[in-house]
């Protein structure tokens, strides 16, 4: 399924050889790397404007070590074909669910129409930061305190999603504030190495993203365009969101009301959900790990397939009056508008609905749950007398 799943990107590579937007700023910015160059100072004439040099220094270096090897847009794309297959030998290997499960979701990422077209024809990175995630939840799923947090420090240094949940990760893992100190120490230390390169220059990333989240009105498939629509949007609200949803998920961690792996999941959908700029490449990138909390039936699994089907025509214009043309009917283009928006958002919003049927029944896995003698460990490990001596998984 792995080699099946590669060999369908790289035919439609051969198929789409053009390079898109966000491939021909992948390669511009990694060849600057390679020829020895700022990638945070592009020259005043570049053909890439300068607000897109707001990639991670580990990010770029990847494309950058890509490029070396072959000077080319296409390796970059076979990069991304390599690691979609990864990420089905992760699902079928390492995630620990049922046959049944791991065959439909391979399935469902193998072949499913509006995935090849949103990370396959408009190749996206954004697949090596779905395999980052679902590494950290393999790892939390198997009790590997040290390769949680690695994945996670791989995953913030790629694309700062592990930001929203190292801190519940630490807690979940430590046993003494020692521990705790620890874990967030090697984290911010990797955090702060990753950003000697070009320093300062690359402080340019924070200041690009932060200038994006005051886009107004909301561009893409956000699904903030509803509240602009209705006139209640403004870019304050993504601040007030995205805070308010962390410590809401922290709130019910401690309380455990959620398990980790429910916060590293939605913790990183709903933060990059509320994003003003949010084309569908990243939507997929965060919605995919919603599987992971569900149990999948057929027909649960059929709705799925048929609201991806429906909405994948529709993902780009040139491929959709390609279509349309070849079926001789009218064409009309929906890309940017409300319609667009949510057909889009057909895929999260169906597997919210059964994330939260699951969680009203009481179905959602608890292994993950806080233990609860968390930190109430002595400092040479010994449980204090009123403690569990094991933690309630």
């Amino acid at each position: 399924m792995a080699l099946l799943a590669m060999a369908i990107r790289l035919a439609i590579i051969i198929a789409f050889p053009q390079s898109r937007d966000d491939l021909r700023i992948y390669t511009y910015f990694g060849r600057m790397i390679v020829a020895g160059l700022n990638p945070y100072l592009p020259p005043l004439d570049s053909p890439i404007p300068l607000n897109y040099a707001n990639i991670a220094p580990l990010n770029l270096g990847v494309f950058a070590a890509a490029l070396a090897l072959w000077d080319s847009p296409t390796v970059l794309r076979v990069l991304f074909a390599l690691a979609d297959g990864i990420i089905v030998l992760t699902i079928g290997y390492a995630v620990q669910r049922t046959r049944t499960w791991r065959i439909a979701v391979m399935d469902f990422y193998t072949f499913n129409p509006l995935i090849l077209i949103a990370l396959a024809v408009d190749a996206q990175d954004k697949v090596i930061v779905l395999w980052l995630t679902l590494m950290v939840l393999v790892s939390v799923e198997a009790q590997r305190a040290s390769a949680s947090l690695v994945w996670t420090t791989l995953l913030t240094l790629y694309r700062w999603l592990g930001a929203f949940f190292v801190l519940p990760l630490a807690l979940y893992f430590a046993r003494t504030w020692r521990a705790l100190v620890a874990m967030l120490g090697f984290y911010g230390l990797a955090f702060a190495f990753s950003h000697v390169a070009w320093w300062p220059a690359n402080l340019f990333i924070y200041t690009s993203r932060a200038q994006r989240t005051l886009i107004n009105p909301p561009i893409h498939d956000s699904p903030t365009m509803l509240l602009a629509a209705l006139g209640l949007y403004t870019p304050r609200l993504v601040t007030i969101f995205i805070l308010a949803t962390l410590v809401v998920l922290y709130t019910l961690f401690l309380l455990r009301r959620v398990t980790l792996v429910e916060v590293i999941v939605l913790s990183s959908f709903f933060t990059t959900m509320a994003s003003p700029e949010l084309p569908t490449s990243r939507i997929i990138m965060v919605s995919i790990p919603l599987l992971v909390l569900l149990e999948l039936s057929r027909r649960r699994l059929a709705a799925l397939w048929i609201v991806t089907s429906i909405a994948a025509p529709f993902l780009f214009p040139d491929l959709q009056a390609r279509l349309l043309g070849i079926f001789g009917l009218p064409i009309v283009i929906l890309y940017g508008s409300m319609p667009h928006m949510l057909l889009m958002n057909l895929l999260p919003a169906l597997l919210l609905v059964y994330y939260f049927s699951d969680k009203r029944r009481g179905v959602v896995a608890r292994d993950t749950l806080l233990p609860q003698d968390w930190l109430l460990a002595r400092p040479n490990g010994q449980p204090q007398p009123d403690a569990p001596s094991e933690s309630v998984r």
